[in-house]
């Protein structure tokens, strides 16, 4: 009994402690430990700078080579490619990152410099002509890591050559100007990163309401059960000559049945 309740405390200790710090997602994860890499590698930097005043370190070039890195990772890698397969290949879409591309051609094939490459390669082999298939719509979306994107705010070559470029009389000033430009480029980034959010939520509600106006009451009519009934050829043709039988014009007899009689019961 004591086991079981020990156990269930422990559950119940466990849940707690997931609500309550990890219940949080991988973007703001990713936000909260490039903020903090990009501190600690600037900490890193300046106590290097106190170390080694009169020349540079090995450390310096390493962290220097690591910030140009993520930059460039951040520039050439961080996309995501759709295809338009329903586009016309005539109708030039109004994009710079749209191009017309093979489906057919390998990965690396992707960029300008692959595409070359890949072209060249089966122009001089002859072994296989160059083929590109089907040709559709290509867009390359900029896709930035939350990581690498706090570390660049935080870390980036230029904030890395202020530190590294500070001496004895401009240790204050030089650490200033990289926390102002971290700062700087942190605020503007997350503002931009907010005015996309904004602009998608303002396209859901405009999309919301047109199909609330237009969409919805076209597929939810109110509609009514009609019988219809059916007749022979001919009943349907004593009903247009209006022929009836002696008895029905006996009983039911119609004004102008014959339009030279204007009494009835008299020729």
């Amino acid at each position: 009994m004591n086991d079981g309740e020990e156990k269930l405390s422990l559950s119940d200790c466990l849940t707690v402690l997931v609500d309550t710090y990890i219940s949080l997602d991988l973007n703001s994860w990713q936000n909260i430990i490039g903020c903090f890499v990009a501190f600690l590698l600037n900490i890193i930097l300046i106590i290097m700078r106190y170390l080694y005043v009169d020349r540079y370190s090995t450390i310096e070039y390493i962290l220097l080579t690591f910030s140009i890195l993520n930059v460039i990772y951040l520039w050439w890698w961080s996309y995501k490619i759709y295809h338009f397969f329903s586009q016309k290949k005539d109708e030039i879409p109004n994009n710079p990152n749209i191009n017309l591309v093979g489906i057919n051609l390998p990965w690396y094939t992707r960029n300008r410099l692959g595409y070359f490459i890949h072209q060249q390669y089966y122009e001089l082999s002859y072994d296989e002509p160059y083929k590109e298939g089907q040709k559709v719509w290509e867009i390359c979306i900029w896709n930035p890591n939350k990581f690498s994107l706090n570390l660049l705010c935080g870390f980036s070559p230029v904030q890395v050559g202020i530190l590294m470029l500070m001496n004895k009389g401009t240790e204050i000033y030089s650490i200033i100007l990289a926390g102002f430009l971290a700062l700087q480029m942190y605020f503007y980034a997350e503002k931009f990163i907010t005015l996309v959010r904004d602009k998608e939520i303002v396209f859901r509600e405009i999309q919301r309401e047109y199909d609330m106006k237009f969409v919805k009451p076209r597929l939810s009519r109110r509609k009514k059960n009609v019988e219809t009934q059916t007749m022979s050829v001919e009943e349907m043709m004593k009903e247009l000559l209006c022929i009836k039988s002696d008895y029905e014009h006996y009983k039911f007899p119609r004004k102008f049945d014959n339009p030279w009689v204007t009494n009835f019961g008299t020729t």
